[in-house]
């Protein structure tokens, strides 16, 4: 009975993970072109600020895992829990300097390269916890945390 439980209560955690990924592209991913056209950008300028995004969230995505591969101490949780701060801070960059279009720009970039960058560590946690016994079926939780999203569309 605990083992129903605790796979129960893994897959519920990993749908909350794609729940804040799938919830963060909605708002994020699916406004940003709004979000800068009203802060003065044309359409053109907005392919360019998400083209940055994401050739930066390779960078950051190699980097990352270089990093988890050599210090010891960084694990996958933490540095998704480092990419959902650095998205706080960009909504908060967002909500707080919206008439910048610098700012602007600077908010929907940091982000975009985050919540980009987070998928592919949200996917290594489950391997992770997969190889370790947690049983995690990704189709199901990615399909719980997509419609945890709904409200966001």
């Amino acid at each position: 009975m605990n083992r129903k439980k605790d796979i129960l209560l893994n897959q519920c955690l990993y749908a909350a993970i794609h729940a804040m990924l799938w919830g963060g592209h909605a708002v994020i991913i699916g406004f940003c072109s709004n979000f800068l056209k009203l802060a003065g950008f044309q359409d053109s300028h907005v392919s360019i600020v998400l083209g940055i995004a994401s050739g930066l969230s390779i960078i950051a995505q190699i980097g990352l895992t270089e990093l988890v591969g050599k210090i010891k101490k960084l694990d996958l949780a933490l540095v998704m829990e480092g990419q959902a701060l650095v998205m706080a801070a960009a909504g908060v960059l967002m909500t707080q300097y919206a008439s910048s279009p610098v700012m602007a720009a600077f908010g929907i970039g940091l982000g975009c390269t985050a919540l980009q960058t987070f998928l592919p560590f949200a996917n290594s946690i489950a391997t992770a916890a997969n190889q370790g016994g947690a049983q995690i079926h990704f189709p199901t939780a990615r399909g719980m945390g997509r419609s945890l999203t709904a409200p966001f569309h």
